[in-house]
């Protein structure tokens, strides 16, 4: 399978931090990559197909721009990361791969997605949009990827064949996390990214664990990415 992996574009010109909490990607000097469609790219690395990382929210294109990349990728799968307060603009991404081709599956990731109110509802009205995965994301996507049916992948809200929103039940989250692959680098333009606090670039990041213990009332990763899991030294290594 062909998967086009895409952080979004941002609102009126302006990147949008879409993941890591309250850390954010994007904010005042500060331009970090789209760390979870890294892990992403891994995963589908690990199982064989091909993939395209587009950052669309750093390099600032239009969704346009979005439409043409699609249309010259030509993917089976258009994956994008989303956001609460921006989730019914970056469904413009599902929209824009439909105009490409309307064959393209479409699916929104985010490991804050408990916050988007009334899922079910909010897929009704997205008619370009046929999956979005509730929970930790990449074990039910995969198995979408690899064919499964939509019925039986736990963690997905789905369009049947009449129209009906489904939802398959909370996933199982990922115990360890080197079976995810290793996040990938090289396909980024890493020169963009910058920190205020880091005078060199290029510069990234990696993440060495998922989960969080505490629970700082401005951000969900302590309410609903327990338990704290790490990855092994030789994955961090590797990457």
């Amino acid at each position: 399978m062909k998967v086009m992996l895409m952080d979004p574009p941002g609102f009126m010109g302006h990147p949008i931090g879409r993941i890591l909490g309250s850390f954010g990607t994007n904010k005042a000097d500060q331009a970090w990559p789209p760390y979870d469609l890294q892990i992403m790219a891994g995963y589908c690395r690990k199982n064989g197909h091909d993939f395209r990382l587009l950052d669309a929210n750093n390099l600032k294109l239009s969704y346009e721009d979005v439409f043409n990349e699609i249309k010259i990728y030509s993917p089976d799968w258009v994956i994008y990361l989303t956001c609460f307060p921006n989730f019914i603009l970056d469904a413009q991404t599902a929209s824009a791969a439909k105009r490409a081709d309307r064959n393209i599956k479409t699916a929104c990731m985010s490991l804050s997605i408990y916050s988007v109110q009334s899922p079910e509802v909010q897929l009704s009205k997205l008619p370009d949009l046929d999956f979005i995965a509730w929970g930790e994301p990449e074990v039910p996507l995969m198995q979408l990827i690899n064919g499964l049916e939509p019925q039986k992948v736990k963690g997905i809200y789905y369009r049947d064949a009449d129209g009906r929103i489904n939802f398959t039940g909370e996933s199982q989250k990922a115990v360890n996390l080197d079976d995810l692959g290793v996040p990938v680098h090289s396909v980024l333009p890493v020169n963009i990214y910058k920190c205020p606090v880091s005078l060199s670039r290029p510069m990234t990041i990696v993440n060495c664990s998922r989960g969080c213990t505490n629970w700082c009332v401005h951000c969900q990763a302590g309410a609903f990415q327990r338990p704290i899991r790490y990855r092994s030294v030789d994955n961090v290594l590797e990457e």
